[in-house]
């Protein structure tokens, strides 16, 4: 008996050239991982023209994002930071709260992702010597539960009737929200 030894030439496994071959860029929503951010998308507000108040009753900011979710059990990291302008007078200070609508635009009665504005609160001590400026910042959890467009929107009122003001002079205001897949 004559053995018969067959050889085959496999070729060798680039692992980095396969990972380079792969569209990264094309991988379905649906095959992220748990934990993937989906999208992020921001909007600002700029410059000297301020939103000001003396009003003790919530006031729309001018700040808001239009945010279309792929997934409706998507987690949305919403994050607002602004420079808030507090008053020149004693215990003077701003109240605020991010406010979301599905399909709409957001009112003073609508969902408040902070539940209620004393957990917005930027309240400075001052003497009537001047305006105290300070920056603000907050990221908030929430699961609209839609891929229906979620607006979000930035109100704010004065906390003891003394002027406040939103993105006064400079800092400005930001939102960004973010998709994580869940």
């Amino acid at each position: 008996n004559m053995a018969l030894k067959i050889t085959v030439d496999k070729p060798e496994f680039n692992l980095r050239e396969t990972l380079t071959r792969l569209d990264t860029e094309r991988i379905p929503y649906e095959k992220m991982p748990v934990g993937s951010v989906i999208q992020v998308q921001q909007h600002h507000l700029y410059g000297s023209g301020q939103v000001q108040t003396t009003s003790t009753s919530f006031q729309d900011s001018g700040l808001f994002i239009d945010f279309h979710p792929k997934f409706a059990n998507s987690r949305l990291l919403v994050t607002c930071e602004f420079n808030a302008q507090s008053g020149d007078a004693a215990n003077s200070g701003l109240r605020w709260s991010v406010l979301r609508e599905i399909d709409g635009t957001p009112t003073a009665s609508s969902a408040n992702l902070l539940g209620n504005s004393s957990r917005g609160v930027s309240i400075t001590y001052s003497s009537v010597a001047g305006y105290i400026h300070e920056g603000t910042s907050i990221t908030m959890e929430d699961k609209p539960k839609t891929i229906k467009r979620v607006q979000y929107r930035m109100f704010f009122y004065s906390h003891n009737g003394t002027a406040v003001g939103v993105s006064r002079d400079w800092g400005g205001a930001h939102f960004t929200v973010m998709e994580v897949r869940e």
